[in-house]
């Protein structure tokens, strides 16, 4: 007896299954071949493509990539700025750090007052920047000093022939610039070397005389 083989296909449903891309099972297997960067594309192309409900070519995809790679860069630089500034700035002859004194002024600024306040609330680092714009002023006013904006403490330090008001501008570059912590001790010290340069500049005499 002849065995009759009723076993068909059927063409459509293996048509419907070959469009339906959860049955694309070699997709699976090629993908171990796919670089980091096409595998990248896909992903936000697929992402894109389904947030938008539009479809997005490699080019757009390339553009997206680009400014959201510079966002991150610029975004780690801030970070990075804000703190250590001093990987910023240049290096002077030395190995000194040449800083300029940006947006500071001994001019029209009650000093006492300012120091008095800063203390009161424990802001010892604005204490420290106070106090050595405060000596500058005392050094300008004695014409020991000749101040500009422009000018870094460096500058400074060589105009004036004071070991104290040089500790005093390290101290202060730390500070300010080295993204070092402002404790009270180091408050008092910086008060201490600012007596001993205001000493220093009544030996030069009036005017800065033996200066």
């Amino acid at each position: 007896m002849q065995t009759i083989d009723t076993l068909q296909i059927d063409s459509m449903q293996v048509a419907m299954w070959q469009q339906d891309g959860r049955f694309d099972y070699n997709r699976e297997l090629v993908g171990g071949s796919e670089t980091l960067m096409q595998w990248l594309f896909r992903v936000v192309r697929e992402w894109l493509n389904k947030t938008l409900g539009t479809v997005v070519d490699d080019n757009t995809v390339l553009w997206i990539l680009l400014c959201v790679g510079v966002v991150v860069i610029a975004v780690i630089g801030w970070f990075i700025w804000r703190k250590r500034p001093k990987l910023f700035a240049s290096s002077g002859r030395g190995g000194m750090l040449d800083y300029e004194l940006e947006e500071d002024t001994i001019y029209g600024m009650d000093f006492d007052e300012l120091v008095k306040e800063s203390l009161a609330r424990e802001d010892y680092r604005q204490t420290v920047r106070l106090v050595y714009l405060q000596t500058l002023k005392a050094l300008s006013d004695a014409a020991c000093i000749s101040w500009q904006p422009s000018k870094t403490p460096m500058q400074y330090v060589a105009e004036v022939g004071s070991a104290d008001f040089a500790e005093l501008s390290r101290q202060f570059m730390r500070v300010r610039y080295g993204n070092f912590s402002a404790s009270k001790e180091l408050t008092d010290r910086m008060i201490s070397l600012q007596k001993a340069v205001t000493d220093w500049i009544q030996t030069q005499g009036k005017g800065g005389e033996g200066a």
